[in-house]
């Protein structure tokens, strides 16, 4: 038989801050050890990976939000059960809200890698949540003053919010700090531009400081815009030497440019893209570059050119005069043509535009044009100075950005003499430029 001395609800309200304690360590515990798996990248067998963008919640992970929350209930419920009497009744209510936070954050992680350590804390959080609410239940009523009561509602709730946020803050350095220190990929402000794939249409200079990934849509007049502001950039910048452009396809077309391709989310301009026939343009621009390296960015000045033309912008006659124009020899009366057949079924010119429109579906926004200025350091590039952009760049704006960019000044920058403007660059193909 239970002693009634056990069924009181002071007691009961002593019980339920020790359970909501213990429960609240064993949850801090588990998400810990969960969010060390995570910045480790060892994570159980059953996950795939804890830091991939579904277990992570503002670039944190899952495991990390739990924690906190229960760091925070701890010392809630070692306060409440120390000084059980105090006027600062409002701390069972916080212990609740923050039970619920961590069950909140740990029931999304067990949904999402439905394994052994996940459903563990996501238990344990379900129990911490009940003695959270059993001892709002079993609490005394608050006293009658309300001056007294007001003010301990706010500081109660002032100190509740700081010991959370400092929990989360130092557990994110530490997680940052570790992350860093296993994974170097995870010091760079902008890991997926790690995966930017090669580019083959470029100007500028081999061995830049700053390169200018540039996505542009061929049948997008603000791709023209902004194609013709940077070209006359670099081509009369008193040293553009050190800045290389790159030209990325962004053809918005409905349903991509090949069966299976990732669907872009169109613009204000994917009518015109769909009806001009966008894809083409790109591929004809990649076949000129391949056929006759240094040409490719004088082919994408002409084909943005082509939108002072009648729609659809980009038919085969009026890309073959295009790449005539520009200096590529081919017959544009004759269908068996090179560059032809290079547009309608070249494999590596349709890859590297493919590349280079599930980049964009994947990573980038569907405005044209969008890109990023970004660092050199040796010969790779800088992932910690990045400067990505949307839409297109006026001069100032483009000077100060790739100003911020650029590596620290080794001296003069500027150029001087005859041989500085002898050696403005050019075009240059992919085997005349470095790669970094």
């Amino acid at each position: 038989m239970i002693p009634r001395a056990l069924l009181t609800k002071r007691a009961i309200a002593r019980l339920s801050a020790l359970a909501a304690l213990l429960a609240a360590l064993l949850g801090a515990a588990l998400g810990l050890y969960l969010t060390e798996l995570a910045a480790c990248g060892r994570p159980p067998t059953c996950l795939t990976a804890l830091t991939t963008p579904p277990l992570l919640l503002l670039g944190r992970p899952l495991a990390l939000w739990t924690a906190a929350s229960s760091l925070t209930v701890a010392v809630l419920a070692a306060a409440h059960r120390r000084h059980p009497g105090r006027p600062d009744s409002l701390a069972p209510h916080l212990l609740l809200i923050f039970a619920l936070i961590g069950v909140a954050a740990a029931a999304l992680l067990a949904v999402r890698a439905p394994c052994g350590l996940p459903l563990a804390l996501a238990g344990v959080s379900a129990l911490l949540a009940l003695a959270g609410a059993l001892l709002l239940l079993t609490t005394p009523p608050p006293p009658r003053r309300r001056r007294l009561r007001a003010v301990a509602s706010v500081r109660a709730i002032f100190w509740t919010s700081a010991l959370w946020l400092t929990a989360t803050g130092a557990l994110s350095l530490a997680y940052q700090q570790r992350r860093a220190a296993v994974d170097p990929s995870a010091r760079l402000t902008h890991p997926q531009l790690a995966a930017l794939p090669a580019a083959a249409v470029l100007f500028g200079a081999p061995d830049p400081e700053v390169v200018a990934a540039y996505f542009l849509d061929p049948s997008c007049p603000r791709s023209r815009a902004a194609f013709r502001a940077l070209t006359s950039l670099l081509g009369h910048d008193d040293d553009p030497a050190r800045v290389q452009l790159r030209i990325y396809h962004l053809p918005r077309e409905a349903g991509g440019c090949a069966p299976g391709d990732l669907p872009i989310r169109f613009g204000a301009f994917s009518p015109v893209a769909t009806a001009s026939h966008a894809c083409q343009a790109a591929f004809a621009i990649e076949c000129v570059e391949q056929f006759q390296p240094g040409l490719g960015l004088a082919m994408v000045g002409a084909t943005l050119d082509l939108q002072d033309a009648e729609q659809p912008y980009f038919t085969p006659r009026r890309l073959a005069h295009a790449a005539l124009a520009v200096g590529l020899r081919l017959d544009p009366t004759d269908p068996q043509d090179p560059f032809f057949r290079c547009m309608s079924g070249d494999p590596d010119v349709h890859r590297r535009v493919r590349e280079h429109l599930h980049f964009a579906a994947r990573y980038g926004p569907a405005e044209a044009p969008h890109g990023y200025l970004i660092g050199v350091t040796g010969d790779r590039l800088d992932l910690t100075r990045v400067e990505p952009f949307r839409g297109p760049l006026r001069e100032p704006e483009l000077r100060r950005g790739l100003v911020r960019v650029a590596a620290p000044p080794r001296g003069s920058l500027a150029p001087s003499g005859p041989e500085s403007a002898k050696s403005r660059p050019t075009a240059r193909s992919r085997t005349d430029a470095v790669e970094p």
